[in-house]
């Protein structure tokens, strides 16, 4: 069995020695496109009233992340020998959550969030010097979302004389700042690029309602990881 392994070990290093470049002109052409798919996990970041521990006997609020995933399209443009201009808008799917902490404990519970954002990302991409078929780079932009979920949607269920039916309600768009890394491997046909990136809301996301759930809070901000897998 150890020998089996050896020869398999050898015979690996052997073919890795003497693999061609695989699209060897790849990174000089001007444009390229593709898509991706992903996985998001995201949360919030609480920012309290200053009398937050005074109305409804609350005690605490926590975000919990929820998972979702990303679909989209990628257009590359080569800027220079080492940098590129990405744009690479996708449909993300959100799903995030507050737990609430009152002294009466009948009272606690988690009130979920869920959005579908249309995302613009415009990012730069800064590229290291390829090493046969794998390379790797920076990223770092900009993103504008906009959810698609309508505020009738998410207020379906609620009674407004009711405070437990309540829900926690979200502007419809926002914008943040986002960075991250990856590797891009080159295969016969194509490049694959594994990727995590890493989002952070600049833009206050809070709709302001006076309601038991809404009232101790004072802005909220999106922050998001992803691990995305792109192919061009």
């Amino acid at each position: 069995m150890k020998k089996l392994l050896l020869i398999s070990l050898l015979l690996q290093f052997c073919l890795r020695l003497h693999a061609q470049d695989n699209t060897p002109g790849y990174d000089r052409q001007k444009y390229h496109f593709g898509f991706s798919m992903g996985y998001n996990a995201s949360s919030l970041v609480i920012l309290k009233n200053q009398n937050f521990y005074q109305p409804d006997s609350l005690l605490a609020i926590s975000p919990i992340a929820g998972p979702g995933f990303n679909l989209g399209l990628v257009a590359d443009v080569l800027l220079y020998k080492h940098v590129n201009l990405r744009f690479t808008p996708n449909l993300s799917f959100v799903d995030r959550s507050l737990q609430y902490t009152f002294q009466d404990e009948r009272k606690n519970t988690i009130r979920s969030i869920e959005s579908t954002y249309v995302e613009f990302p415009l990012d730069i991409k800064i590229k290291a010097n390829r090493r046969r078929n794998v390379g790797f780079y920076v990223i770092g932009g900009l993103k504008y979302s906009y959810d698609v979920i309508s505020n009738k949607k998410v207020t379906k269920g609620e009674d407004p004389f009711d405070e437990a039916t309540r829900k926690v309600k979200l502007q419809s768009s926002g914008l943040s700042y986002e960075w991250g890394f990856g590797w891009d491997l080159y295969y016969q046909y194509f490049r694959f690029s594994p990727e995590i990136k890493f989002q952070h809301g600049i833009s206050d996301l809070l709709k302001k309602e006076d309601h038991i759930y809404a009232r101790p809070l004072d802005k909220l901000f999106s922050r998001v990881i992803c691990v995305t897998l792109y192919f061009e």
